[in-house]
């Protein structure tokens, strides 16, 4: 299959960016739901969504910084020491005691983590040409790290059974140590076809003038934002309020996440053979936004029935997912790294705003009414999705 997807000059290297990605999946997901609750430990409720706020801003001042930073140091050794950085700021969380020191490196650590997102997409792009396939390679590309997404919250709900946060941080970071190996010894060549992009204040304007990509990057922070608040304050939710504990909530983000897996190469064939990505993504608006609404109406710690309904909303998350994934990137190539910074700067603009409006939020209303607010929010992603010309 993955074969049967490639061009022969990139046989060794889609393969290799394929392989690390699912492996800084591990390193990324392995620890995704449980930040929150970890870094609580030693900051107030109100300020861990403002560490998520700033590590964001360090995200985009890397974003901003990626072409100076490419044009002079190259994709290659750029790659290597967002990698090390990495390994380090989660190895310190793993075994670090100074509690000023953690929350430096916790900032450096989501800074770090979004921007190397990034650097994978530039990687990704130079090696697949052929837009005939970008829905399937994105979508295969995706599918394969959502593996991690899966696995991993049951794997650290466990280990968290014994309330040890540490180990779950030095697993996450033996991750990056297989990733360092195939960057250095497989990808080096494809890092030098990556051209420095133009600076992200630069691109606003190109996308803001195409009505495509605007509403298609509009539809992307949308999702961003709903993952944002999921990520958040679903565990917290699950934990504090319905009283669950850390194996059961394991278990229940695994089943939650598995439309990652079932469902995105399926749509990325069909966006890309049958139906474009329109009306997909229109229907993928439609489950999240009413499984969230459902999601709020249930105030009792029932474990299958609220596993079933955030199970929906990831398979509406799912298809948003790789239908923006894939239509954006049907309109970009490898020479628009700054358009591609433009969306993927939807994420820390996401991480930005969602933990300020989450705050403010639960400041005035209870989870579950928070939780109905974002359903409600994410009906507008409909608008965006209609004012698309569709690829089919």
């Amino acid at each position: 299959m993955i074969q049967r997807l490639l061009e022969k000059r990139h046989v060794n290297t889609l393969p290799s960016i394929f392989v690390s990605f699912i492996f800084f999946s591990f390193h990324a997901y392995f620890i995704l739901y449980i930040n929150s609750t970890f870094i609580e430990q030693f900051v107030s409720a109100e300020k861990v969504g403002l560490l998520f706020s700033i590590g964001a801003l360090l995200t985009i001042l890397i974003l901003f910084s990626a072409p100076f930073l490419i044009r002079n140091i190259g994709a290659y050794h750029l790659t290597i020491t967002l990698l090390l950085v990495e390994f380090f700021s989660v190895s310190f969380l793993a075994f670090g005691k100074n509690t000023s020191l953690i929350l430096v490196f916790f900032v450096i650590y989501l800074g770090v983590v979004a921007s190397l997102i990034y650097i994978f997409d530039l990687y990704l792009e130079s090696a697949s040409t052929k837009e005939s396939s970008t829905g399937r390679i994105r979508g295969l590309y995706l599918a394969l790290s959502n593996t991690a997404l899966i696995i991993s919250p049951s794997i650290a709900g466990l280990i968290l059974g014994e309330g040890s946060f540490g180990k779950v941080y030095m697993v996450s970071s033996l991750f990056i140590i297989p990733i360092l190996l195939i960057v250095i010894k497989n990808l080096k060549s494809e890092a030098k076809n990556i051209k420095a992009p133009q600076g992200v204040l630069q691109s606003i304007p190109v996308f803001l003038r195409d009505r495509n990509l605007r509403n298609i990057i509009f539809a992307r922070l949308l999702l961003q934002i709903f993952y944002v608040w999921m990520v958040i304050y679903v565990p917290v939710y699950l934990f504090q309020v319905l009283n669950f504990n850390w194996k059961e909530i394991g278990f229940m983000l695994t089943i939650m996440l598995l439309p990652f897996a079932l469902f995105q190469f399926p749509a990325g064939y069909l966006a890309d053979k049958k139906f474009g990505e329109k009306e997909m993504l229109i229907l993928g608006f439609i489950f999240m936004a009413t499984a969230t609404l459902v999601f709020s109406f249930i105030g009792v710690p029932i474990f299958f029935l609220l596993a079933i309904i955030l199970f929906m909303t990831r398979v509406g998350a799912s298809v948003v997912e790789i239908m923006t994934e894939s239509y954006f990137f049907k309109h970009v190539n490898k020479d628009d790294s700054n358009i591609i910074s433009v969306f993927r700067a939807t994420s820390p603009f996401s991480y930005l705003i969602g933990p300020l409006l989450g705050s403010l939020a639960l400041s005035f209303m209870s989870f579950e009414t928070m939780f109905g607010v974002l359903g409600l929010v994410m009906f507008s992603g409909i608008i965006f999705s209609l004012r698309i010309k569709d690829t089919k």
